[in-house]
């Protein structure tokens, strides 16, 4: 059975193409909730044929079996099926951010970026990497996400 992180935060999982990504238990963070939409439309992809992440609705219906594990993400999805089966499986995704880091995630997001420093272990050239891949990874469509003007000024 898949464990959570030894820092408490939950792991995702694709063991079998045939079954949905696993959630453990544990904590849902940026990251893990990031790598599980990430897999749950490729998994989605790979399984339906013309499947639109973005348009169709009822997609997370196919996907809750693997959050068996996670009693927080499963239990909050079974509560509010009836309205959260008529979302895109993205608009999906960015309600579960919204409700497990708070509906100012992306703005968090994007004060921390901005205050993000390089350490003397640090090479430019990687600290440079992980702002802009941090940037495009999770805010890429939302409201905060920063510029290249802006993190050309942070760098």
């Amino acid at each position: 059975m898949l464990q959570p992180h030894s820092n408490g935060s939950a792991q995702v999982n694709t063991s079998s193409s045939c079954e949905p990504p696993r959630l453990s238990a544990g904590k849902l963070t940026l990251h893990n909730i990031r790598h599980l939409e990430t897999l749950a439309k490729a998994w989605l992809c790979s399984r339906k044929t013309n499947v639109d992440v973005d348009k169709d609705v009822n997609l997370a219906a196919d996907l809750h079996l693997g959050w068996l594990a996670n009693a927080s993400l499963l239990d909050w999805y079974l509560a509010n099926s009836s309205s959260l089966d008529t979302l895109s499986l993205s608009t999906f995704f960015d309600r579960v951010r919204e409700c497990f880091l708070g509906d100012t995630w992306a703005y968090d997001l994007a004060q921390t970026i901005g205050m993000m420093t390089q350490d003397h272990s640090t090479l430019f050239r990687e600290f440079a990497e992980n702002v802009v891949s941090t940037n495009n990874m999770h805010l890429c469509g939302y409201t905060p996400f920063l510029t290249d003007t802006v993190l050309c000024q942070h760098l």
